[in-house]
């Protein structure tokens, strides 16, 4: 009996210890007004080869704040600290990551997080902690085309998903196929708003998805 008591409390203290996180005590930030519902997020019509797009999302009564802080980021009370949706941290770091080795890992680790970094020594281990999953306090698997709690399914779109995309939704239409400008002096065409490779993410938590977002870097 003692022996199992022990045990039970062993694996008690580890379970408490794969949670920490660096947000944790910080207060959630309050989602956009339409999520939760048919007005938030890209309609299922954008719906292309894997890349699903569901509405609406779960009401946001019902998520817990590591959930809250996925989709909306979170403030450290003590000291007014800002920190942003952890979705946005994910979708920055696996861009530097593919940018810098051409390829996606099925898996985020240590090494990796450090990896994306300009000097990986220099890096707090607190910036670190903060790509694993708020839900798991593991590091998250970013292939995960199936529900997995605290996981995450991220990859770049395709021009003919792009095209797809932009054709069902008239602000994607903008960004991507019309806003071109000319250059002064040089008479070449540029991009007027949209830098690098654009990402689709899909965030899941206890139960649903949390989110799926196109992003892109951008100069707006």
């Amino acid at each position: 009996m003692g022996r199992l008591f022990f045990t039970a409390l062993l694996l008690l203290c580890f379970a408490s210890a794969a949670l920490a996180h660096p947000t944790d005590g910080a207060t959630p930030n309050e989602p956009h007004d339409n999520y939760g519902t048919e007005a938030f997020g890209l309609r299922p019509e954008c719906n292309v080869n894997d890349l699903t797009f569901t509405v609406p999302f779960p009401d946001p009564a019902s998520l817990s704040n590591p959930e809250l802080y996925i989709i909306a980021g979170a403030t450290d009370p003590a000291t007014g600290k800002q920190f942003e949706p952890w979705f946005k941290d994910i979708y920055r770091l696996v861009s530097a990551l593919n940018g810098n080795n051409g390829s996606i890992p099925g898996q985020l680790d240590e090494s990796l997080v450090r990896s994306a970094a300009g000097n990986p020594g220099s890096v707090s281990q607190q910036w670190v902690d903060k790509f694993r999953s708020p839900l798991t306090g593991e590091f998250p698997r970013l292939d995960a085309t199936s529900f997995s709690p605290g996981d995450v399914y991220i990859r770049p779109l395709t021009s003919y998903e792009m095209d797809h995309i932009s054709a069902k939704h008239s602000e994607y239409d903008k960004i991507w196929n019309q806003n071109v400008r000319t250059q002064p002096g040089t008479g070449q065409t540029m991009q007027s708003e949209l830098i690098g490779d654009v990402y689709y993410i899909r965030v899941y938590g206890w139960n649903d998805v949390l989110i799926e977002m196109i992003c892109f870097a951008s100069t707006s």
